[in-house]
């Protein structure tokens, strides 16, 4: 019977995977739809700009300051969404270069910095690897984050219920 139930809690966790891929799939193309959207509303306001830069004379730049305020407020959201899109891909900055990297790289692909991991946080009754700190998988041999070897804890013997204790 463990069989048949560590056969459903594969299927169960990998529909999860697959729901949670299918969520951030989802939010990925909303995001770049957003982004879309927002260049396009910056060129046309370009255009604006440019055209009231042009009929009001290049001294008094004051005359396109509503429309150069929204490109700035479209920039920071554009900058907002293309930095989600990263969490969501799972990438980060190289601190030394700023290139993209994959977010658990050891090093950089572009200038071969040593990228630091976060410890992960620690959950309650949760194995943590002695190495790295990530949370390892119930059974699991070696860190999927570091590659050591688990050291398995002794565990507990169980109490035996309903005895005072060992027969004279």
């Amino acid at each position: 019977m463990a069989f048949f139930e560590n056969l459903g809690q594969k299927i169960s966790n990998a529909g999860q995977n697959v729901a949670q891929q299918t969520k951030n799939l989802t939010e990925v193309t909303r995001l770049n739809s957003q982004v879309s959207s927002l260049e396009k509303q910056i060129t046309e306001l370009y255009t604006a700009i440019g055209r009231a830069y042009y009929e009001a004379s290049k001294d008094a730049p004051a005359v396109a300051a509503e429309e150069v305020q929204k490109v700035n407020e479209m920039f920071a959201q554009i900058a907002e969404a293309k930095e989600r899109i990263k969490e969501i891909r799972g990438v980060g900055k190289c601190p030394q270069c700023g290139a993209d990297v994959p977010q658990g790289a050891q090093f950089c692909s572009a200038c071969g910095c040593k990228i630091e991991q976060p410890k992960p946080e620690e959950k309650p009754g949760k194995p943590v690897c002695s190495n790295c700190g990530a949370v390892l998988e119930p059974g699991s041999l070696f860190c999927t984050s570091c590659g050591h070897k688990v050291e398995k804890e002794e565990e507990p013997a169980p109490e035996a219920k309903g005895e005072d204790g060992p027969a004279d």
